[in-house]
């Protein structure tokens, strides 16, 4: 059992120009901290707290309310298996200065639980939702929902595959200026491989976002990303990338694509002393019939530590770019750039 309790205030000459949501205030916010083990693989756990908001230049009475929370966790032996569940409240008038993330007139629930298949496989999910209004009264009511589920597998000790799932809902109910129901749903999968040396990553993520009142776009993405790595004996790091994303307005039916692919190699030329940096770029993207560009970009850099604490370094950088929309804004352009620097 805990108990904890915090005094917030601000001074009266902190704030130049009060408002109307901008007063000096003083907060006190009071709360218990209880728990209980049922057993060493069960337990309960328990939170209230009581607040008290005083705005004295507003003329208004303190504000008072209080919030809650109830948690129980359970797992196995081996805890291969485990749970987590919540229920939670915080009142309309509870406000908290000390803890600027907690977020008042909230009524709602977390779920999450994990499974340790075997070694090789690991399950997650997880549900949540809140609801705002918790005082009941004629007003507009904001409900949200979310769904996460999880799966990581080893192919092999340098081989990982990891799935992931997530969707979210957004819906308001009763009187109220802005509408709202939609809901966006994210998949994503992520393979990592190792092999002699070279680490290779390759993802793909796909979203989509529906509106059901009409109002906002709605939107489809994909996106696939390759990249491939590998650091020398001779401290030599050589990167290779390419990244894909397709994005779909699902009204009005307008693509959008963009390309990019990258290749970067630091050389360690002496060791300790001087490195020469290489970057070659491409940057593709389209949108018909508003964009249609291809940008191309190369630098070569070097540095050079002269003694301790104390580099030299010159670089060139090549940079094309061709706009097939607007041939007008297609340009080349070359610089070259010298510093020097020191660390004291």
């Amino acid at each position: 059992m805990g108990l904890l309790n915090i005094h917030s205030y601000d001074l009266s000459d902190s704030i130049m120009n009060s408002g109307p949501t901008l007063t000096p205030s003083t907060n006190d916010v009071t709360a218990v901290d209880m728990s209980y083990r049922f057993s060493p693989f069960i337990s309960l756990q328990g939170l209230y707290g009581i607040n008290l908001l005083d705005d004295k230049s507003r003329g208004r009475e303190p504000l008072r309310d209080r919030a809650w929370k109830m948690q129980v966790r359970a797992n196995n032996r081996d805890s291969s298996l485990a749970f987590s569940g919540s229920f939670y409240k915080t009142g309309v008038d509870y406000v908290s200065l000390g803890a600027p993330g907690l977020v008042n007139d909230r009524k709602g629930y977390d779920f999450s639980g994990s499974w340790r298949a075997s070694n090789r496989l690991s399950l997650s999910s997880g549900f949540s939702g809140y609801h705002n209004n918790v005082r009941g009264v004629a007003l507009s009511r904001l409900l949200n929902d979310n769904m996460s589920l999880g799966a990581v597998y080893l192919l092999s000790p340098a081989t990982q595959l990891m799935l992931n799932h997530f969707r979210t809902g957004f819906q308001t109910l009763g009187a109220g200026p802005f509408p709202t129901e939609n809901r966006t749903w994210n998949t994503s999968v992520t393979l990592n491989h190792a092999f002699k040396g070279w680490n290779f990553n390759t993802s793909w993520f796909a979203s989509e976002f529906r509106d059901y009142t009409g109002i906002s776009p709605e939107l489809s993405t994909q996106s696939t990303s390759f990249n491939l790595s590998r650091t020398f004996r001779n401290q030599s790091t050589l990167s290779l990338g390419h990244n894909a994303n397709i994005s779909e307005n699902l009204r009005t039916g307008i693509l959008s694509v963009n390309h990019f692919s990258s290749m970067n190699w630091s050389i360690y030329v002496i060791p300790d002393r001087l490195i020469a940096l290489v970057g070659i770029s491409q940057n593709q993207s389209k949108n018909v019939p508003f964009v249609d560009s291809v940008n191309d970009l190369v630098n070569l850099s070097f540095a050079y530590r002269i003694w301790r604490n104390h580099a030299l370094g010159f670089g060139w950088t090549w940079n094309s770019s061709d706009d097939h929309v607007n041939p007008q804004n297609s340009f080349k352009d070359r610089t070259f750039t010298t510093n020097y620097n020191t660390r004291f």
